[in-house]
């Protein structure tokens, strides 16, 4: 089974490891060392009752219909292209930019580049949650699915569910994580701006210009994050999969 945890995926790592120095931590160890590295004894109590289920082999036989995995696969691909329409949204309807009230004549109001950073803020919070909610329920979706199936994939369904409980807390931890390599990516692109200074709000929203470049690569990001979260779930499936290529 493919197993997913954050900042494994080659292509986030490339695109953040391009932008900021990577984490040297785990560098050169495969996924059970850093694994290991992350368990704790309520973690290893979980797993070892998962080696007890597993071992002790109580799983009904049943059979697999051939088109099981190809029906999961298109669920998962019917959540990514979501997802990806999501992400391809403009955001420019998320731009805010208010002015001082009366009281407050004096107050300067914040700047244009200052209400475009805000509101990319919020949408790129607005679809992690949204990455976030689609990827648990399509998760949960297969492993009912699969816990249907014959006993290899219940017990593939079994090892998913303890696996999502142990690696929780550590993946909630890790995805803020790439919002705040974004943010460090957008300073850097208005550090840009400031240096040229024009104010022509069309310009840098236009092809060219330094909102449209940080938009290009927040983007990317934001699919390559959507592809993560999508991993194990698309691992389930090929797993599904396998005992009717041949």
């Amino acid at each position: 089974m493919a197993t997913a945890t954050p900042f494994c995926s080659p292509d986030l790592v490339r695109l953040l490891g391009g932008w900021v120095a990577a984490p040297a931590a785990d560098m050169g160890m495969d996924f059970a060392e850093r694994l290991a590295l992350r368990l704790g004894p309520l973690d290893a109590i979980a797993l070892q009752g998962l080696h007890q289920q597993l071992h002790a082999g109580r799983f009904p036989a049943r059979r697999t219909p051939a088109t099981l995995a190809r029906t999961l696969g298109d669920d998962v691909e019917r959540v990514r292209n979501a997802l990806d329409k999501a992400i391809a949204q403009e955001v420019e309807p998320f731009f805010e930019l208010q002015l001082p009230s009366r009281k407050g004549e004096g107050a300067q109001p914040p700047s244009m580049a200052d209400a475009i950073g805000t509101g990319y803020q919020r949408r790129h919070a607005a679809l992690q949650r949204q990455m976030e909610q689609m990827a648990e329920a399509l998760r949960d979706h297969v492993r009912s699915v699969l816990s249907g199936a014959e006993p290899r994939l219940q017990q593939l369904a079994a090892m998913d569910a303890v696996l999502e409980k142990v690696l929780a807390a550590r993946e909630q931890a890790a995805w803020p994580r790439t919002a705040r390599v974004l943010e460090q990516r957008w300073r850097h692109w208005r550090r840009t701006h400031d240096a040229q200074a024009p104010q022509d709000v069309a310009a840098w929203t236009a092809p060219g210009g330094w909102v449209h470049a940080f938009a290009a690569e927040w983007r990317e990001a934001l699919r390559a994050e959507r592809d993560l979260r999508l991993q194990p779930v698309a691992g389930l499936v090929e797993a599904a999969a396998e005992g009717h290529d041949h």
